[in-house]
């Protein structure tokens, strides 16, 4: 007698809105290439797109300069996602471009269902239900109809966050370790790591969790070895993160963005007051985080990967970068009461299909 597999009642909303949003802006895009005469491949690549593309095809071997400065290259971007479709690309004999929206759509998915999995473990099936459905919803989820990375590090990260819960400490690692890969936000999952070695040093365990904790540092800092050791250049990636991208961590930048933001309202462009609001609804969440009851290391999570993002000048906390920091959303899911979930995932699409339409429209935004 066989078990017919089917998809757990808990993820299907979440996972039915997911398809239904890349249908809808596949569709978009298919339009809007006909109407202004423009190609799928150039809409799914802007952006980060190109980068991970141009690494999927080489990396270079020496830092290109200009004016004295590094300018923007590949390797600012972490490896694994590049990677990922340059083996697609060899072994399944697919174009780049195409690899990498299949990639990128597949991945979006699956981190759906890791997040939603993650929030059944610590919340039941409703707050799982909430979390898929406003996850889907949610305005960074636009980064799945593009070629970007994100799917995969919410896998990953959501998937160590699992097995930390359960104590399965190697797993955690491992996928603590696939995060960083994918991207320098993974250097959070060391944060809900250390409360737990804390915790189990305070009761007098063996601090297991510690693999885990060195996991990410270790990703990360082999990647820049690997960079040295490719490029010569022991400071590859700082210095094209300073130099390409005039990108630097600093505690002052949310600071700086709600100031230029209230010293005048009116003038700031599109993205400041993108980064503004982006803000102000980081710190609300993050209130409703903290007292939504969770464990401890989802919290830590979530503040830290919020954190990490707000002092990286000049991106700051947008919509993908919320995205990241998904415990928020599983707070919101745990916290919201019932009168007001059906407003809060209509705003939330609405403000999905304002970014969609602006990304792929004007371009005027940095995502």
């Amino acid at each position: 007698m066989t078990t017919r597999s089917r998809v757990a009642p808990w993820m299907v909303p979440g996972l039915i809105a997911y398809f239904a949003v890349r249908v809808a802006t596949m569709t978009f895009m298919v339009i809007r290439a006909l109407v202004d005469h423009l190609s799928l491949s150039a809409q799914l690549r802007q952006w980060d797109g190109r980068w991970f593309l141009l690494q999927a095809q080489n990396i270079p071997s020496h830092l290109p300069y200009v004016d004295g400065h590094v300018a923007q290259n590949p390797i600012a971007f972490f490896p694994f996602f590049p990677w990922l479709i340059r083996l697609s690309h060899l072994y399944l004999h697919l174009p780049l471009v195409v690899a990498g929206a299949v990639l990128a759509s597949v991945s979006g998915a699956v981190a759906l269902a890791c997040v939603t999995y993650l929030a059944r473990e610590i919340g039941g099936d409703l707050v799982a239900r909430r979390t898929g459905f406003l996850l889907a919803l949610s305005p960074g989820a636009f980064v799945f109809s593009l070629i970007y990375s994100e799917g995969f590090f919410l896998s990953f990260s959501a998937l160590a966050l699992v097995a930390l819960w359960r104590g399965t400490w190697r797993s955690a690692a491992l996928w603590a370790l696939l995060a960083t890969a994918t991207s320098p936000l993974g250097l959070c999952l060391s944060v809900p790591a250390a409360i737990v070695i804390v915790r189990q040093w305070r009761a007098g365990e063996r601090p297991r969790a510690i693999v885990m904790m060195v996991a990410p540092p270790v990703a990360f800092l082999s990647y820049l070895l690997y960079l040295w050791r490719h490029t010569g250049q022991p400071q590859a990636w700082l210095l094209t993160e300073r130099g390409g991208w005039h990108s630097y961590f600093t505690l002052r930048f949310s600071a700086h963005v709600m100031w230029v933001f209230l010293s005048n309202p009116v003038a700031p462009t599109l993205t400041q007051h993108l980064l503004f609001w982006c803000t102000v609804i980081a710190i609300a969440l993050c209130v409703v985080l903290v007292r939504s009851g969770l464990p401890t290391e989802v919290i830590s999570y979530g503040l830290a990967s919020t954190f990490l993002s707000a002092c990286s000048a000049p991106i700051g906390l947008r919509p993908r970068f919320l995205l990241c920091a998904y415990p928020l959303v599983i707070g919101v899911s745990t916290a919201l009461p019932g009168r007001w979930w059906r407003p809060t995932w209509i705003v939330s699409a609405l403000f999905l299909t304002a970014m969609t339409v602006e990304e792929f429209v004007s371009s005027a935004i940095f995502p």
